[in-house]
Formats: structure tokens, sequence, C-alpha cells
């Protein structure tokens, strides 16, 4: 209905009176009324002076995002993907706050390189209600100095300080909203700890991004009445594969293990299983555990720790894939030729028991160097069968144009107080790969599968680049003498092809960072609109219930269709919610991402404080205006300022991406190595900062 109406007033193109809009959209009185002020609630709709209703682009506004700086001003980043970000100077903001949703006047003059001018007229809605930060208290006030330095301070009378005491992480209740000139009015509603503690810190990064960390009464009193075994009634009409031999293979620290595969090896090809837990048999539509598995959206990983989706009963309990234990299973049966083409697949309830629980250093010492780890004898043939299919379905992949990002993750080792106590880059195995590749078959699998019925689905999608984040990507790969490819009709292989150039090169990190930089972020979606990282039509989650929410739901429409054809009631039940949980669902993750990133920094950060004043060698990732950013083998990362810089003076040259000494042109460039001396280090900031190791720093 609210399409309809935007429709109807889009047609016109001009703005309307209210009683003619409703007449010819052919809503009720009470309809219109409600949609009406829904629309320009969220910015879609405003009004003119004479009380007439218009699309905000007809009168010069914009609805969408504040994106906030530090020094004061800020950017729209506007709803529509078309539009351009609006430069809005500090004196503009209305009182408008980091990631608040506005709606901003236009003015025609391009005020901060190149972008166009704008001012709030609205605080659509408040991305916030509490800021966390750092206490600085006074006599008869303080002020909230938050972690985020895009959110103003936050001024606290003396009667709002309640526990807090100077220099303590609080989380700060907002009493009273920004206006003019005046800060954001606030009341200590929780002492997270002393500001500088890691502990406080991650807490507070909880706090920041919102990340329920505790389950509600209701899905802890559920989970703790769901049996921790299966029960023999539960077995009845499913498919047996108890029969089969069955492994795990996972980290060797990870406790909620949700997939299984099992594989039989025939003349004419193989027979893969891939065995998912069977969430969905004990998370049902509604219930308390699944109401707080749908807000959290997602499991989130941290070092040493996890705020999971789901109570621990469940995750490390009856739906982990245990070794010696019956289990319940959704499981994807697949036939394959010898050349690794599936021909056939088909999904089933089960029921499972995993003979071997692996891990992917001691498969991948058996898969890469012939080495068979004490207590895999009994699995070790069927590993190494497994890893020729997992080799046939990777060359497949690669054949059809599958971007494989080799991104360097770091391990970061804790102790039992939080605190980092070694840094190192993540060491990816064979059987790391070879996991993947089977899952990847199974999720395509499940997309197909849902696809082919129509069933209401959230689909993995990732969309094409655009063609402006393309040309960036290619200027930089020509800078760094790289053969880009042409920007009309760019295929995942022309892509590939770049990686694999770079491949032997100081820039392959680089470009491989760079790369995912420029592509769209991947999302849930509930249409199959693609995945252009993958060269797929069709892709979906589907291995990972346990920790990921769309997992589950896509497991629910499997079994709905299944269980009672892709017409029944359950899917009509579905059908109605499942446009917007893709939509919540994505931001989660988006959400869990950044709070993930925001603790490895703040660890790596900690980590290396104890190297101020020494030497590294590292490779330069970043060339930009302010400085270089320099990244070390621990993958660690510093910035140098162009002030330290102080043996000449250097000019950056935006589109070759490196700095040249005007003197002694020497120069700066990405993929260089440099020899650097830590300077220093900002928890607050999560930030690590370098200095030259030759011609000293300022």
């Amino acid at each position: 209905m609210e399409e309809k109406l935007l429709n109807v007033l889009e047609s016109q193109g001009i703005p309307m009176k209210k009683n003619e809009l409703m007449e010819r959209s052919g809503l009720s009185e009470e309809a219109f009324g409600e949609i009406l002020a829904r629309l320009e609630f969220q910015g879609k709709l405003v009004y003119t002076s004479k009380g007439k209703v218009a699309l905000p682009q007809w009168l010069g506004y914009l609805a969408g995002t504040l994106s906030g700086n530090q020094r004061g001003f800020g950017f729209l980043v506007p709803d529509d993907k078309n539009a351009e970000d609006v430069f809005l100077p500090s004196g503009a903001l209305m009182g408008a706050m980091h990631q608040d949703r506005i709606l901003v006047k236009v003015r025609g003059s391009r005020a901060y390189r190149g972008k166009k001018e704008g001012e709030v007229v609205r605080v659509l809605s408040r991305a916030r209600d509490s800021v966390v930060g750092r206490l600085e208290r006074g006599h008869n006030a303080g002020f909230l100095v938050p972690e985020d330095r895009r959110i103003p301070d936050v001024f606290i009378p003396l009667e709002n300080m309640g526990d807090g005491r100077n220099g303590d992480l609080v989380v700060a209740q907002i009493v009273k909203w920004p206006s003019g000139n005046r800060n954001a009015v606030g009341k200590v509603a929780e002492v997270l700890g002393k500001s500088g503690s890691i502990q406080a810190s991650i807490l507070g990064i909880v706090r920041s991004y919102d990340l329920p960390d505790t389950f509600t009464k209701g899905a802890l009193a559920q989970s703790k009445g769901v049996p921790q075994q299966v029960d023999p009634k539960q077995k009845r009409g499913r498919e047996d594969y108890r029969g089969l031999t069955t492994v795990t293979i996972d980290g060797a620290d990870a406790k909620d293990l949700d997939d299984a595969v099992s594989l039989e090896d025939r003349e004419d090809g193989y027979i893969l299983y891939v065995h998912i837990a069977d969430v969905s048999h004990y998370v049902t539509p509604g219930c308390p555990m699944d109401q707080d598995a749908y807000e959290r959206g997602t499991s989130v990983y941290f070092p040493g720790q996890v705020i999971p989706m789901l109570p621990e009963a469940l995750s490390n309990g009856i739906c982990s894939l245990n070794a010696g234990v019956d289990r319940l299973a959704l499981s994807c049966r697949m036939e394959l030729d010898r050349q690794g083409n599936i021909k056939s697949y088909s999904f089933h309830n089960s029921v499972i028991h995993v003979d071997k629980r692996c891990t992917y250093e001691d498969v991948s010492q058996l898969l890469e160097k012939g080495i068979t780890v004490p207590g895999y004898e009994g699995v070790a043939d069927l590993l190494l069968r497994m890893g020729k299919l997992s080799e046939i379905l990777s060359r497949n992949r690669h054949a059809r144009g599958s971007i494989d990002f080799d991104l360097a993750e770091t391990d970061i080792e804790t102790d039992d107080m939080g605190n980092a106590v070694d840094i190192r880059r993540a060491q990816r195995g064979r059987a790391n790969a070879m996991i993947e590749d089977f899952m990847l078959s199974a999720n395509e699998c499940a997309a197909a599968y849902g696809s082919a019925w129509d069933l209401p689905f959230l689909y993995r999608v990732h969309e094409e680049p655009d063609q402006v984040r393309m040309e960036e990507l290619f200027t930089m790969a020509k800078a760094l003498g790289l053969k880009a490819p042409k920007l009309r009709n760019i295929h995942p292989k022309a892509l590939q092809a770049l990686l694999q150039e770079a491949e032997d090169t100081p820039y392959a990190s680089v470009m491989n960072r760079t790369m995912l930089r420029c592509m769209k972020k991947a999302r849930y979606a509930d249409a199959p609109l693609g995945h252009f990282g993958l060269a797929l039509k069709n892709y979906c989650h589907f291995t990972s219930p346990i920790r990921r929410y769309p997992d589950l739901v896509v497991h629910r429409a499997i079994k709905a269709a299944i269980g009672h054809g892709p017409g029944c009631k359950e899917l009509e039940a579905m059908e109605e919610k499942i446009h917007a949980m893709g939509e919540h669902t994505s931001a989660r993750e988006r959400v869990a991402m950044e709070a993930e990133r925001a603790v490895d920094d703040l660890l790596k950060a900690q980590y290396m404080e104890r190297f101020i004043g020494q030497r590294f060698t590292g490779v330069i990732t970043s060339v930009v205006d302010f400085g270089i950013f320099v990244e070390l083998p621990n993958t660690a990362e510093g910035l140098i300022r162009m002030v330290s810089l102080d043996d000449d003076y250097y000019v950056y040259d935006e589109k070759m991406l490196r700095l040249t000494g005007k003197r002694t042109k020497k120069t700066f460039a990405i993929g260089d190595e440099m020899d650097i001396i830590v300077s220093g280090v900002n928890l607050d900031m999560r930030r690590v900062e370098f200095v030259p190791a030759e011609g000293g720093g300022r």
C-alpha cells in the first residue's frame, strides 16, 4: 500500500492535496492516514507550505543517514543509492547525531571537496538512546567523552552521575537531545569499569553496538526444558544415516558443531552428504528462543569469547553434532559425476551419528603432508577421498569465475582476563578449503531448491559492483603496473585474473583488500538476485543454523516443503514476513562484523603497546593525503602521519597512490617494504601509531 500511494504521487509529478491523493490511491481514510504518517516518518513524503503532499526530491530534500565526523561536521548518506553524499557543516546539524536518520535540505553550492552542502531540517529517527564513553567528572557536573568520537560530548549533571567516578567507562542514557549549540544531556545508567581496562572496553563495544549479551527469562526457561538426548520417537519417519561413516571438521576450540559430512565413492561418481543440525526442530517460529535468536540475527565472535545466537543448551548441547551420540539433522544428499558436476540432489530429515570429531589442523596434516595423526586411522582413507573431491570442486569453481580472496586473517590469543598475549597471521590449511567446498555445494543446492519451488527464502545476494568503484580499482591496478580489464560488462573471471596477476607481487595483499572494498556488500534478500563473487545465479546460506538466523529460515522453508508441499500454511505465513527478515538479518550481520572488527583492533592495539620504541619491517597497505598505513607480518596495522616524514616535503599523488619527496625524490608507494618504529598506542581510539625508522619523527 505504501508503494501504491507513492506510485500515484510520482505519476502525477506535482504536489497533491491529501483528499485528492486518498481518492486516487483508493485507500480507506483510516489506512490512508496511517500510511501517510508512516511515510512522513520515514522521510519518503513531505508537505509543502500550502499543506500539499510531495516527494522530498521535488522540494530539494533528501532523506538518509548522518555520517558524523569528529571535527563537528558530517555527511548525509542518502537512502537513494544514485544520489551523492551531502556535506553538512557543524552549524547545520540541528541536534542530529552520528547514524541518526535525517531529512536534509540540499543547497546548490558545492562546499567540501566538490560535494553539495545541506542543512538538517528534521531528525527522522535516532540511532541510539544511550552512549558509551569515559566519564570526566567535575565538582558540579561532568561530561561523557564518547568512545566513538563522531558523537559529540554528552553533558552529565551532578545529580545524574550515579556511581560513576572520574575516568570510569560508563553507559549514559540520553535524557535530552542536543539542540543548537547545546550538548545532549545524559544520565549514567551503567558503570562498565575503569577506562583503559580491556574487559570494560570490550563490554563498552558490546553496549555501543547494542549486542544483547543475556537471554530473556523465557528463552532460558525454554532451553532448560530441552532434553539433551534425542528421544527415540523423534527418530521415526527420518532417513537413518547412522550407517554412514560421518565426521565433523572444525577448529580445535569450536563447541557449536553445526555441520558434518559423509562420502560414498562409486564407479560413476560420488554421493556427498552434508548433514546440518536440525535447529528448527527445537526452535519453532515465535517461541521465546526464536524471538531472542531473531533479535540477535547472528552469533558474534570475539577472541576467546562468543555472544551466541542460541542458548548454550542448544548451541553447545543437543544441536551440536558431537561425536558418539545420535543427532537430528537436515541432510543434503548430492550425486556427482567424476568431474564433480552435481547430477541430482535431495533434502532429508535425518538422524546421524558422528564417528569422529576432526580438527582442521589434523586433517590438513593428512591432506598436505600425508601424516596420519594418532586416532585418525579409521577415517584417514575417507578424508583422503574427500580431499580429492574437494580439489575437483575447487577447480570447477575457479573455471566458472568464482573469486577467491586471499585475505590475511588474524589469530588473537587471549588470557583468562581477556588481554591479548599474542597475535599472528592465521594459517588456513587444505582442510578449511575442503569443508568450504562442501558447504558451498550444499548452499548452492538449497538455493536451487528454493528457487525451483518459489519458496519464501532468504537468498545470499551479492550484486554486481558499480562502475565508479571498479574504475577506482582499475586506476589503482594500472598505477601498480598491473593489467586492468575493460570497464564494460565486468565478469568475475576478469577480477579473478587480476588477483592472479598480483599473486606473486608485493601488491597481492593490497589488491585483495582493495578489490573486496570496491565490491558491494553481500546481503540477505527474498529474491534470487545472484552472487557475483561466486559467479552463481542463485545462492543462500544453509549450513549454519546454530549461529545464523537466515540459515534457520531456509531450513524451515525446506522442511515445510518436503513435509507438507510448497503451498502449505507454514510457507504462506513465512511469505508475509520474509522481506522484513532479509532487511533485519542483513543489518544485524553488519553490526556484528563491525563489533568484531572493533574488538580485534582494540586487542591488536593493546598487544602492540608492549613494543613501543621497537623497530619492525612492514608493508605499505595504503597511501593517503594525511599519511601512510603500514601492516606488520602479524597483521597489526599502524599509521605514519605526514608530520612524521620530516626529512623532506612530500607531495601526495592520488592517481599513482604514492608520496614523493620534493627535494630527495624519495617515494612511498603501496606494496613497498618500510622499516618503522612503534611510537604510540591509543586504546580509546583503538589505533597504533608508527614513525619511520630512518629520519626520526617530529
